[in-house]
């Protein structure tokens, strides 16, 4: 156990620690003479100690293994991602402890959320490069930027808010406004602020994290205070030195603001200033000839300001635009670009796939997107995000403009959470125990071998469909109801039902179903089922068998206690019907071979009203064939009850 780099520990059923390895004392921060005999409660905060205690209990209760993903916070200080394993091991009638291993994920939570972040970040960027480039209107960029912002931060609000040349602002597109947020949109004289006004026009970010408390800006602080807003921060966008807007985010509570998050915010101001300045460069080239033949020089100015790699080729193939980014990424210079094809440039191996994505490109009538390794050895980034457009110019002439971006560090942060992906698979893959996860669309997305097994049917049958494509009607919308209010309830459901496999057969299991709680804010259906038909079958093989001996036992009584024949009859009738609940049991006379009489009708033990009825055994040859071979062996008919 000491070997383990794992945490591993047993407890016993009072809650006390009996074993731990060095892994897990050192993480705990104690000598195992700390641990050993303690309890949860006396090694963790509340909130830790009640959620290790609801694991234990359920390991205790089920018998089942518990393979699962929970965040702690480590007694020392610090929130930390375990993968956690417990399983419960007996040791005669009275011994059972719970044995737990635990895994140290948090750097692998870490890279995944980092990861995300990048990619989500480098998307937002690439589109509003793209589409500035494309020549896209002021406001489709700002009500891009302001829903990709509000996407990238959930719970908080943004703000895309013009100034004018008397430093009024008005909020003219906004996104995620928290519904308890009182108060109007950031509508105000700035001038009223002139601390707060003087930073913005430096071009200074202004970032508060809790506007109740004191600091810079306290005349600012308290506008927001009054509107209901307690953090914000506000990135001027300028153009030629001047205020022109502003691109703000605020919460309604306190935000400790995270370097990402603010580095997010920044560049998208930064990509709106870029757009800002070629909304204006082309107002300002529709008003003269003079200021189109002059805004090449502030054109190139603006491009290769541009962070992502920029380029624009002619219908010839040629290089006519190629900002100080590009030519870094690709290893050249100014000269060995301009002008040139990509032949000229690569040679000619390099350069015949990068043709055939130029020539779908003039093809297409959308911009086109490549995730590809660098097609130029020499080039500084391995891995390239592009994008290619054409783009038709007033006077007919086309171009195609060119962004590329480096996503080295993105990929390598993908290679990374796929791994773990599969590691998690093949985790989930190992239980015996169908398991089955649904989305909040109720659309399957992930399922086990054992599941598939036990259903019959492929894995991919499953994903991304929902229960209304694998069951009846009845069956999905019952199950359909029960996810719903697992949503909102948060309760566990244990239970056995009967389900309608794929297959057509309906088999017997044992389910436990819960609702997670959000994760990257979505939540889950998780379930697991057991299959119990072969124990169902014989219980009910076990009632019949017990009902059938209640019936002759009855009988066999009314018999030795020397009961009339006729009460002993109508006993037996009474007693069959209620062995036989939902079916008719009569009694019919036969005092000939010729007719039938009803004397005697039960159901579920109840005296039916009893009808005129009378069969004429000779119309129904048949019949009284059969009734012969059962009844009088002289071949005439006996007094018998009968089942419907």
């Amino acid at each position: 156990m000491n070997a383990l780099p794992h945490n591993v520990f047993v407890k016993a059923e009072d809650g006390r620690w009996v074993l731990v390895n060095d892994a897990c004392a050192d993480w705990l921060g104690r000598t195992k003479g700390e641990v050993v005999g303690h309890t949860d409660d006396e090694l963790f905060e509340s909130a830790t100690a009640r959620n290790n205690r609801e694991e234990d209990r359920e390991v205790f209760e089920s018998g089942r293994d518990l393979l699962f993903e929970r965040d702690m916070v480590r007694p020392g200080g610090g929130r930390h991602w375990f993968v956690k394993s417990k399983a419960l091991v007996t040791f005669g009638p009275d011994e059972r402890y719970v044995v737990g291993v635990s895994t140290d994920i948090t750097e692998r939570k870490l890279a995944e959320n980092q990861s995300l972040t990048a990619r989500r970040r480098l998307e937002v960027l690439n589109e509003l490069s793209t589409a500035i480039i494309a020549g896209a209107q002021r406001d489709y960029l700002t009500q891009y930027a302001v829903d990709s912002l509000a996407r990238l931060l959930p719970g908080l609000r943004a703000v895309y808010s013009v100034v004018d040349e008397h430093f009024r602002q008005t909020g003219i597109v906004e996104k995620g406004r928290d519904r308890r947020m009182s108060g109007p949109p950031l509508d105000a004289d700035l001038r009223q602020y002139p601390e707060y006004l003087e930073a913005l026009c430096r071009g200074e970010l202004v970032l508060i994290e809790d506007s109740q408390k004191p600091g810079r800006w306290p005349a600012f602080r308290n506008r927001i205070r009054s509107e209901g807003i307690r953090a914000v921060i506000d990135v001027p966008i300028r153009r030629q030195g001047k205020l022109q807007a502003l691109l703000s985010v605020d919460s309604v509570a306190p935000v400790d603001w995270e370097s990402d998050n603010v580095q997010t915010i920044t560049e998208v101001a930064d990509a709106l200033a870029v757009a800002l300045e070629y909304d204006a460069t082309r107002k300002e080239r529709e008003e003269a000839e003079s200021a189109l033949r002059q805004g090449k020089a502030f054109l190139d100015g603006i491009v290769s300001s541009v962070p992502q790699a920029l380029f624009v080729k002619n219908e010839a193939g040629r290089f006519i635009v190629a900002n100080d980014a590009f030519l870094s990424m690709a290893a050249r210079s100014r000269e060995q670009v301009m002008g040139h094809t990509n032949a000229e440039i690569y040679g000619d191996e390099v350069a015949a796939p990068i043709d055939r994505e130029d020539a779908a490109a003039w093809a297409s009538e959308v911009p086109l997107t490549f995730i590809q390794q660098a097609l130029d050895a020499s080039s500084s980034a391995p891995w390239q995000l592009k994008s290619k457009v054409a783009v038709r110019m007033p006077d007919g002439s086309r171009y195609l403009v060119c962004t590329s971006t480096d996503i080295t560090e993105w990929k390598k942060s993908q290679a990374e959470v796929e791994r773990s992906g599969q590691f998690l698979d093949a985790v989930i893959n190992a239980f015996a125990v169908p398991l089955f996860v649904k989305d909040e669309m109720h659309r399957w997305v992930l399922v086990n071998d054992a599941a598939a097994q036990a259903y019959g049917v492929p894995k991919t049958a499953f994903i991304g469909r929902t229960d209304y494509e694998m069951y009846d009607l009845q069956t999905a919308e019952g199950f359909w109801r029960e996810d719903e209010i697992l949503f909102d309830t948060g309760r566990v459901v244990v239970d056995e039902t009967s389900i309608p496999l794929p297959t057509g057969e309906r088999r017997w299991f044992h389910r436990t179903k819960l609702a997670t709680a959000p994760i990257h804010g979505a939540r889950y259906i998780v379930a697991a089922i057991v299959d119990i038909t072969e124990r169902k079958n014989a219980e009910r093989a076990l009632i019949d068998s017990r009902s059938r001996l209640e019936v002759l036992n009855g009988i066999a009584g009314q018999i030795s206690r020397g009961t009339a024949l006729a009460d002993t009859l109508s006993y037996a009738v009474a007693a069959l019907s209620r062995a036989l609940p939902g079916m008719d049991v009569s009694y019919w006379d036969c005092r000939d071979d010729r007719h039938l009489e009803l004397r005697s009708i039960r159901r579920n033990g109840a005296e039916l009203e009893l009808p005129m009825a009378r069969l004429d055994l000779p119309s129904h040859p048949e019949y009284l064939r059969s009734l012969r071979g059962r009844g009088d062996p002289r071949g005439g008919c006996s007094r018998r009850p009968q089942v419907r």
